[in-house]
């Protein structure tokens, strides 16, 4: 084969990948763009959530005044007081990899002699 041949195989075959290529790149352009539509809806819910609720301060909140209450008078009858414990349910114990991969790591150290035993 000439080596005129030989180029214009490689410039066709050449210009077929770069067509795919574009072809695909096109798809997933489309693709990323559809998903930072996605989350910038889901942003904007977000920020909506955020506002309905009372942001931090380190300012005290004004008391609200308390209602009047009726004034009665004290009788001398010591009541027991009843005192309730709430108890709360034990928070879920949830897996942490990226903990689990340093324990691991530090449990099979090839270079300490003294684990390896």
């Amino acid at each position: 084969m000439s080596v005129t041949t030989i180029l214009f195989i490689a410039f066709a075959l050449g210009m077929s990948l770069l067509s795919k290529y574009r072809k695909t790149m096109e798809v997933r352009s489309a693709e990323q763009e559809a998903d930072v539509q996605a989350d910038g809806a889901q942003f904007a819910e977000e920020e909506s959530d955020r506002d309905a609720e009372p942001y931090f301060t380190y300012e005290a909140p004004s008391p609200a005044p308390a209602p009047a209450a009726p004034v009665r008078q004290a009788r001398c009858e010591h009541r027991p007081v009843q005192q309730v414990a709430e108890v709360e349910a034990p928070a879920p114990v949830r897996f942490d990899l990226r903990q689990a991969v340093i324990a691991q790591v530090i449990l099979d150290n090839k270079y300490i002699e003294e684990i390896n035993q």
